[in-house]
């Protein structure tokens, strides 16, 4: 029996690395496959922590931002290590939701999310979750954060696994904010990435909300029972064909494949 447990950023890498079923297989179940090569954590962790600290400090500009606008934060998930403190964290931040004033904007910071698609169970964690009102109803506001100056397919493919996660959660349960209980519809979705031209962080509030239907069909299409990623992980790694290419310059697993 094929455990169907995933993690948005497995997904996304997936797309990243143009749909490398070598790759999918080798990042998932917790790296279990990639673990076998000696000294395999030596590899991972190379680049990672640079990767993190940068992304750290354009995180704190990115809540510098929405604090200077007059929004309250109200969840921190950042410290949430264990897989059963995100999910307590999870459901701390739904519960956090009903006792919201609408007179104020609000906001939480590293807000783990845990749901399904399809058959599979998701879990992800979203830079920020922005709780606005909109003539007097809540609106919520998934937004990704990347230090990055283009626009990337793989961007929108997370960020729409977090709202199709989310979406589904808000459809099972009844989660209130304030006294107004929030429905799927009430979600939009933002990428903040970095200015091309000017290499300042992107004001969270001044983007236009993305319209993720295209990714929503793509996502749901390769997680359907049967599909693109059911069928990855249920083969094994010596079965899958190599894509060896550009893409394995920055691939953490190039050495599995090399």
């Amino acid at each position: 029996m094929i455990e169907k447990k995933l993690r948005a950023t497995e997904i996304g890498e997936f797309v990243r690395f143009k749909s490398c079923a070598r790759r999918l297989k080798l990042e998932y179940n917790k790296r279990s496959e990639a673990r076998s090569l000696p000294f395999a954590e030596r590899v991972f962790n190379t680049l990672d922590p640079v990767l993190q600290e940068v992304g750290r400090e354009r995180e704190l500009q990115w809540k510098k931002s929405l604090d200077e606008s007059g929004y309250i934060e109200i969840f921190n998930g950042e410290e949430l290590a264990s897989e059963e403190d995100r999910l307590e964290g999870f459901k701390t931040f739904l519960t956090s939701l009903s006792k919201l004033d609408q007179t104020k904007c609000y906001y939480g910071r590293e807000v783990p999310l845990f749901g399904k698609i399809n058959n599979f169970d998701i879990e992800g964690r979203s830079d920020f979750i922005l709780i606005n009102w909109v003539n007097g109803s809540p609106r919520l506001k998934i937004v990704e954060c990347k230090s990055s100056r283009k626009d990337k397919t793989y961007h929108k493919i997370q960020i729409g696994i977090y709202k199709l996660v989310l979406s589904n959660v808000l459809e099972q349960n009844e989660i209130f904010v304030g006294a107004e209980r929030v429905s799927r519809e009430s979600l939009d979705c933002v990428v903040a990435r970095v200015n091309e031209d000017t290499n300042e962080t992107q004001k969270i509030l001044d983007l236009p909300n993305l319209d993720l239907s295209m990714e929503e069909s793509d996502i749901k299409r390769i997680l359907s029972e049967g599909g693109t990623v059911e069928e990855i992980i249920g083969k094994d790694l010596s079965t899958l064909d190599f894509q060896l290419d550009s893409k394995c310059d920055s691939c953490v697993f190039n050495v599995h494949c090399l």
